[in-house]
């Protein structure tokens, strides 16, 4: 549990501009023992947001979901089946938000690494030259969420890491619709005397399947 709050040292910026204090923030997450490969998991958190001269109020934000992992020793395969639901409890002085509001969001994706490697002999020292297709797909349907304040979510910075995420927004304010590929490819070169890895490279790209509907105020 945290409770962090922020100074403002702009003293021109007006009242209901800064950054929210979460007083407090309490997140939990617990992985259930595996039965036939199936991997239960569940997310939790509650965040009470407050901020003067602007919409305030409590939020709480679930996630089950449930994985399969298949691995062998080149392969491994693992689809997720998840729920997101996500409710308000607001006071706002503006009216702009009812006081209960509310948010749930299904999702499926699949994520698929091929691993195949070769040693070679560069400079008289011996390496292992590594080769990881990725073929990662996810699926969220467009939920309107417009009627939902904007307490901590932002857009996500595009890197490689990123694009294997199940929402594009950070925070819990939004969640992304999506219907996508994302193929990605990486080689890594390890020295096999103290497996220290030399070099690595790694490509992706995106293909949206329909266009995203689900954006920031």
């Amino acid at each position: 549990a945290i409770a962090p709050a922020y100074q403002t040292v702009d003293d021109s910026l007006p009242a209901g501009s800064g950054p929210y204090r979460r007083l407090p923030r309490v997140a939990i997450g617990h992985l259930f023992p595996t039965k036939f490969r199936l991997i239960p998991h569940i997310r939790a958190e509650t965040t009470y947001f407050d901020r003067d001269a602007s919409v305030s109020g409590g939020r709480v934000d679930l996630e089950p979901s449930v994985s399969y992992l298949y691995t062998k020793p080149f392969l491994q395969i693992r689809p997720k089946l998840s729920i997101r639901h996500t409710q308000y409890f607001l006071d706002d002085p503006n009216n702009q938000f009812d006081d209960n509001e509310s948010r749930t969001v299904p999702g499926f994706s699949l994520d698929a690494k091929l691993f195949m490697e070769r040693r070679f002999t560069l400079f008289g020292q011996s390496h292992l030259q590594t080769l990881e297709p990725r073929v990662y797909y996810l699926l969220r349907p467009n939920v309107d969420q417009d009627g939902l304040p904007r307490f901590d979510s932002n857009l996500l910075l595009v890197s490689f890491r990123n694009i294997f995420r199940e929402n594009r927004f950070t925070g819990g304010d939004r969640v992304g619709d999506a219907n996508q590929v994302t193929t990605a490819i990486t080689s890594r070169i390890l020295d096999t005397e103290n497996g220290r890895e030399a070099f690595r490279l790694s490509v992706g790209q995106t293909f949206y399947l329909r266009d995203q509907k689900v954006t920031l105020p």
